[in-house]
């Protein structure tokens, strides 16, 4: 399985040092759940799969612009994927944060 995981475009530092290759998911509102729905597991992962093959099975970083820390969890593209993976697969797909001091 793929590794994954999930930041916004402006953790551009976060991402670069996390060796994932960064990929765009957002196209309008989050209405992400229905279409999952409608594409199904095995076609999601089979694209997450031909991604990552095409740049050396390096693991892959979901990126939309929210900001999780202020809106809540599944409030954004990403969030919304990373549970629907997680409920179909049981993976947890973590996000890219900043480490807390």
């Amino acid at each position: 399985m793929v590794q994954l995981a999930t930041s916004r475009y402006q953790a551009a530092s976060l991402i670069v040092a996390s060796g994932l290759v960064p990929v765009r998911i957002t196209l309008g509102h989050p209405r992400y759940r229905a279409e999952l729905d409608r594409v199904g597991l095995d076609a999601v992962q089979g694209a997450l799969s031909d991604v990552s093959a095409g740049h050396e099975g390096r693991g892959l970083v979901l990126l939309c612009f929210e900001d999780v820390v202020k809106l809540g969890g599944l409030s954004c593209h990403r969030r919304s994927f990373a549970h629907w993976w997680y409920e179909q697969t049981g993976q947890v797909v973590p996000e890219l944060a900043v480490p807390k001091l």
